[in-house]
């Protein structure tokens, strides 16, 4: 290894769609390297980070001996901690519950039983940016000792407590996630957009529901979570808007309603014109709405 390792190790790689998220991450935490990096994927809020990540492990094609996918997804919350965090590995991947309110060598030695039992070879951490210094320490200590690859994703937060930790900056590869393209949204998310309300359905094959897919996400690009909130509130709104009649001005007090969710979303010199047709299951009457409040805007 040169003396420039460390700076290699470090460097900022820029990514501007999930297939090279994918190839980076891929690149990085390959079960072929003699010593697995630690990948630290670095992005704004509200992005799609966590969307991506969670449709890069769905799609993985890294299967363990035991038939499923060779990959954990673990949450960090505010209160995580190095406890917890063993706690959820060992729950996740074994369904049993630790009951000790201290972490000791026996939790750590289950905690290393568990993943390789399950032949767990990728550990994704999201939200990384909550946690302390002592659970990354642990984090990467599982990284080193069980010679299993970590990705770690978060906001610039996560950079600087990285690098504050000198055993896990030399071990760590940055990868900023950019915002998603509009051919991502209307081909990847809009399509696999897993709504808990009922209602949702969007076929990228159909030119109106494109039309209106590019409409919303030029009012809420680069935010993933703008997109998928209004979406959501026009849905909660659905019945609503289906029981009146069918009037301008009702359908502007529905969006208005919807973007109460958003904060103000700007639109400029928008001419789009949507028909009164049919558009399947995609919920027409309030997308319609937002459509034609924004273009009133």
């Amino acid at each position: 290894m040169n003396n420039d390792a460390s700076t290699d190790l470090i460097k900022i790689i820029a990514t501007s769609s999930i297939a090279d998220l994918a190839k980076a991450i891929e690149n990085y935490t390959s079960p072929n390297r003699s010593i697995p990096l630690m990948v630290a994927v670095i992005a704004s809020p509200g992005t799609g980070k966590t969307w991506a990540i969670n449709w890069l492990i769905l799609s993985s094609p890294m299967l363990a001996h035991t038939g499923k996918r060779g990959l954990l997804y673990i949450e960090i919350f505010g209160d995580s901690t190095r406890l917890s965090v063993a706690r959820s590995i060992i729950f996740k991947l074994t369904g049993q519950k630790y009951r000790k309110n201290v972490f000791t060598s026996e939790l750590r030695v289950n905690v290393f039983e568990a993943l390789k039992g399950n032949d767990i070879r990728c550990l994704y951490f999201d939200e990384s940016d909550r946690l302390d210094y002592e659970t990354l320490d642990f984090i990467r200590s599982i990284s080193d000792d069980g010679h299993t690859s970590t990705v770690l994703s978060g906001t610039t937060d996560l950079k600087q407590l990285i690098e504050s930790h000198p055993q896990v900056k030399d071990r760590t590869q940055f990868i900023e996630f950019k915002p998603l393209g509009e051919k991502e949204i209307i081909e990847m998310l809009l399509p696999n957009l897993n709504l808990q309300i009922q209602g949702w359905f969007f076929n990228q094959n159909n030119p109106q529901h494109v039309a209106l897919g590019k409409q919303l996400w030029k009012q809420t690009a680069p935010s993933i979570r703008k997109l998928v909130t209004i979406i959501e509130s026009a849905l909660i709104d659905a019945d609503k808007v289906r029981a009146v009649e069918n009037t301008d001005a009702t359908l502007q007090e529905i969006t208005a309603d919807a973007l109460d969710h958003l904060g103000k979303v700007h639109s400029k010199n928008s001419k789009m014109a949507i028909k009164n047709s049919n558009l399947d299951a995609f919920t027409h009457f309030e997308l319609e709405a937002m459509i034609r409040f924004l273009n009133k805007q």
